[in-house]
């Protein structure tokens, strides 16, 4: 069975009152997966709000996570487009290397067939 990072559906507003009071860095990123974008457990890692060391096992504010999440997708740029995306049938220029063994055969390749 394949299942999705992302929910199909949108989980709206999370009710915080049903949702646990402090959560583990896997629970969080699951939630925070369910209600605002995905992520993973060692992203939480470098997310600057204060956890706290209980047997062994690091937990914080539900909360404060969701605080945190909303003011990354508060001071997220917004795009008109993808930002790699580029038009219909525009498919850029061939690199051309630089090695001096691969121009040595393009010189060779085009003195042959001259």
């Amino acid at each position: 069975m394949v299942t999705s990072l992302v929910p199909a559906v949108p989980a709206g507003e999370p009710d915080m009152a049903a949702l646990p009071r402090r959560v583990d860095r896997p629970k969080g990123a699951e939630l925070l997966t369910q209600y605002f974008f995905p992520t993973n457990a060692r992203t939480l890692e470098t997310w600057s709000i204060p956890w706290i060391l209980v047997r062994g096992r690091a937990v914080c504010e539900t909360a404060d996570l969701f605080a945190y999440a909303q003011a990354l997708l508060d001071a997220a740029p917004r795009l008109a487009k993808h930002p790699k995306a580029k038009p219909p049938g525009s498919h850029g220029t061939p690199r051309l290397s630089r090695c001096p063994r691969h121009l040595a055969a393009a010189g060779t390749e085009a003195e042959t067939s001259a």
